[in-house]
């Protein structure tokens, strides 16, 4: 699915192994929780073959953690940028901004810390408080995640390419979990797909009971739950194989 997604990041791939030049604007990927947007932006980053680094902030509620603090005070060190450029080995990277919307306002002088992200973005060059010298961006490609577009500052808005992700549909979920989801639980556990045999009755009944949730995290648990239960009844009960049925799903999940 998502063919139009697919299709403009790999526009973006190809610009940039044919023209050799990053992008002017960023990848900012929006959409709802679960949809594997993070999942998006670290293949892109293996694709291009360019080390990458990540920053979530929604662990950030002051710009100083950003920036650094100045080396008068006795606790200074420099920022996460900084530490994040220093664990790649370079300035040349893919920046991966999770959850750019969640960044708060700042405690202190109320500076909100997405905006530090705009020297970042601007291939200028950033300076670190501690550091106190400019750390050249230009080799800096931003791909950024969010669930709401809203959130975040116009300024900042305007440094991306925004490419939506949708919500998957009731289909794509039944494919996602009988085809990926159940598979790798089951391997995981060491479960053949013999012994632990899901209805497609069944399968309506798990779409239907999280048809209220995005994304398919609860999927995946509850392909962890069908497949753990599978397991306790042919261990416990010493059965060959368990095929639930609706009914037993809707039980299981009571």
């Amino acid at each position: 699915g998502m063919e139009s997604v697919k299709q403009r990041i790999i526009e973006t791939i190809i610009q940039i192994n044919r023209t050799h030049t990053l992008p002017a604007y960023g990848i900012l990927l929006v959409g709802p929780a679960g949809t594997g947007k993070s999942q998006i932006a670290y293949l892109i980053a293996k694709i291009l073959k360019l080390p990458w680094t990540t920053l979530d902030m929604s662990s950030i509620n002051d710009a100083e953690q950003l920036t650094g603090s100045s080396r008068i005070y006795s606790n200074a060190k420099p920022g996460i940028i900084m530490e994040a450029f220093n664990m790649a080995g370079e300035s040349n990277l893919v920046f991966i901004i999770n959850e750019l919307d969640k960044a708060t306002a700042g405690k202190g002088n109320g500076a909100n810390p997405a905006d530090v992200l705009l020297t970042l973005l601007d291939n200028l060059g950033f300076t670190d408080n501690y550091m106190e010298c400019l750390i050249p961006t230009v080799g800096v490609y931003p791909i950024a995640t969010a669930n709401f577009k809203e959130q975040i500052s116009s300024p900042l808005l305007s440094r991306f390419a925004v490419i939506d992700i949708p919500d998957y549909t009731p289909e794509e979920k039944k494919a996602i979990f009988s085809r990926f989801a159940l598979p790798k639980i089951l391997k995981r556990m060491s479960l053949k797909e013999s012994e632990c045999i899901v209805s497609p009755e069944a399968l309506d009944t798990i779409i239907e009971k999280f048809s209220d949730t995005t994304g398919i995290r609860d999927l995946e648990q509850a392909a962890e739950h069908i497949a753990a239960n599978a397991l306790y009844q042919i261990e416990v009960n010493h059965v060959s194989s368990v095929t639930f049925d609706a009914a037993m799903l809707k039980e299981l999940f009571d």
